[in-house]
């Protein structure tokens, strides 16, 4: 039946409207659309229509089709009305074919939500479903549009409309407009672009102006050159603003949030709009807005970054528009349009745009060094030359391997970890990381704390109170890591299945690991000297200075995921005591 209403010219998606019958954890659901408009607050319709427990919607009928509008239809949600509506749905008899039949011969039609629950509404007659009484025009709580006044934002107008009806729809749109825009500058930032803003605030007495100088008139199919009468004197787009010659700088004023600006047509001129903050006083500063140059559209500037149309198909055809400035800008602001021509630049401006595209970024040192080399400011290939030649300058990519190792529980991807008896080593605080899955944890077996924790035999870390389910002399095997780093989740595998949840302890020692590993060959201990930094949200310690009396043979090995390593050594941050695992 779907696809039969998209044959039909339905649209199977617009029955997604079903399914506010299944918004069940609010008391109320109610459809309407883009162009429905609320002139006050429903609390006097809605609280009584709660209160009543035998209420079911609140609906109201079209004057133009005798259906249902589902621009604003009220009703409780309730999931067995729901599969009630769908049932009926797919099993009732449709036929089209003549005016008395439709949906089982009620001359309904349509097979869209409207058409249905048109259907359902009046000739099912659920209890509990009541059609809202008509009121005159000052108790009016909402509007939904029809096809005589048109949707909002088509440019919809009839020349046969008589006085009242135009009237009626100028006071209908003018309405849904004033608040569209109250609510864009309310409560949303940073909205597209669009003429659906463009009605100026202070311009309440216009109607299409925002159309520009043509609209659809429905009587006669066609475009036509003129509006609602005097409407193209109130033309919602600004009238555009040219900049002065270069040198200049002069304070333009924004209509309703709006501003026209002429491109700058000059191959060497420039165009700013800025917001002026302080004026006239000694602490005045510009904030930018946007820019024009050598023929170029208008185009936003961050902070304000607004968005320039240029698509107008109005005459004349070289002017951009903007409408989501801010226009309620305090006495010490101004917006100016200033004006600029590129002079002939100097040497070291020319340098430093060379080198801006060239390099990372060049100091002013850079600037000037490259000015007064012997390799000059025209000759670009010889600098480019020589900054490639081997001895000719540093390496971003031996910058970048020293930089983005792998970290150090992660030794078997992208790279190695640095070792010990290199610059730049790195060290890890917590205890147990992923790779060492399947490995075996256990808790030193004695009456009192600390208690040393063990991976395969070898000390990780001591303990007061051994991570729960742990306790002193405990033995079991590790699981799956979901985490990494003190605290994160580790699993405990249990003998016959199944497993426990723990979490990963951190390096840190109770007694003193220089005596306490003294007498081992397996575990290494050092003080990290010099400049250290923290990585890696503080997980990871890079040592800049490399450990000097390292075992022989440590740095000829290369780990491996089946052999992580062949012992632990443990390093002391000497400006923080704070103590590493490698």
């Amino acid at each position: 039946r779907a696809l039969n209403a998209i044959e039909h010219g339905g649209n199977n998606r617009d029955l997604m409207r079903f399914y506010a019958y299944n918004m069940t954890t609010h008391s109320v659901a109610i459809m309407m659309n883009f162009d429905t408009l609320f002139t006050t607050a429903l609390d006097s319709v809605l609280d009584p229509f709660i209160a009543d427990t035998t209420a079911k919607s609140i609906y109201t009928i079209t004057t133009d089709e005798n259906k249902v509008n589902l621009g604003n239809l009220i009703i409780k949600p309730d999931s067995t009305e729901l599969d009630t509506i769908i049932n009926l749905y797919a099993t009732t008899v449709y036929d089209e074919t003549t005016t008395t039949t439709g949906w089982d011969g009620s001359s309904v039609t349509g097979l869209d939500a409207e058409g249905f629950l048109t259907y359902y509404l009046l000739h099912n007659s659920p209890a509990g479903s009541t059609q809202a009484a008509a009121s005159s025009s000052s108790l009016i709580q909402s509007f939904h549009t029809n096809s005589q006044c048109g949707l909002p934002w088509l440019c919809h107008y009839n020349s046969s409309w008589d006085t009242a009806t135009e009237e009626e729809c100028r006071e209908y749109t003018q309405a849904w407009y004033e608040r569209r825009n109250h609510f864009f500058d309310v409560n949303w930032s940073n909205r597209p672009n669009s003429r659906l803003q463009n009605i100026p605030s202070n311009s309440s007495d216009f109607f299409l102006g925002y159309c520009g100088y043509s609209y659809y008139d429905g009587n006669t199919n066609t475009n036509t050159s003129s509006a609602y009468t005097n409407v193209a004197t109130y033309h919602a787009i600004p009238d555009p603003v040219s900049c002065g010659t270069a040198g200049s700088s002069e304070t333009v004023t924004l209509t309703g949030g709006a501003i026209s600006l002429y491109t700058v047509t000059g191959s060497e001129d420039l165009c700013t709009l800025v917001l002026v903050n302080e004026v006239g006083t000694a602490d005045e500063y510009i904030t930018p807005v946007g820019r024009s140059y050598s023929g170029h559209d208008w185009e936003g500037q961050n902070p304000m970054n607004p968005t320039f149309d240029c698509s107008s198909d109005e005459t004349p055809t070289t002017y951009c528009f903007a409408t989501n400035l801010p226009s309620a800008i305090t006495t010490t602001q101004e917006y100016r349009l200033v004006s600029y021509n590129r002079a002939a630049i100097t040497p070291e401006q020319d340098a430093s745009r060379f080198l801006i595209k060239s390099t990372f970024g060049p100091t002013r040192q850079d600037v000037n060094d490259f000015v007064t080399s012997s390799s000059n400011n025209s000759n670009y290939a010889e600098r480019v030359r020589a900054m490639i030649q081997p001895g000719g300058g540093t390496h971003h990519r031996e910058y970048y391997r020293r930089n983005t190792q792998a970290r150090t529980e992660v030794s078997y991807r992208v790279g190695r970890p640095k070792r010990p008896c290199e610059p730049f080593n790195r060290w890890r605080n917590f205890a147990i990381s992923f790779e060492e899955k399947g490995r075996t944890v256990s808790v030193e077996n004695k009456t009192e704390p600390p208690y040393l924790y063990y991976v395969d035999g070898e000390p990780r870390t001591q303990v007061w109170d051994p991570p729960s389910p742990t306790f002193p002399g405990y033995v079991g095997k590790l699981g799956a890591f979901p985490s990494n780093g003190i605290g994160g989740r580790i699993t405990l595998e249990v003998a016959g299945g199944g497993y426990l949840v723990s979490y990963i302890p951190k390096v840190q020692f109770y007694d003193d690991p220089f005596e306490l590993f003294a007498n081992t060959t397996t575990t290494g201990v050092y003080n990290l000297t010099g400049p250290t930094h923290v990585r890696d949200d503080g997980r990871v310690l890079e040592h800049e200075h490399a450990i000097a009396d390292i075992p022989a043979g440590i740095c000829d090995y290369q780990p491996s995921n089946d052999n992580i390593r062949k012992m632990d050594y443990f390093g002391r941050d000497v400006s923080t005591g704070e103590w590493y695992l490698y």
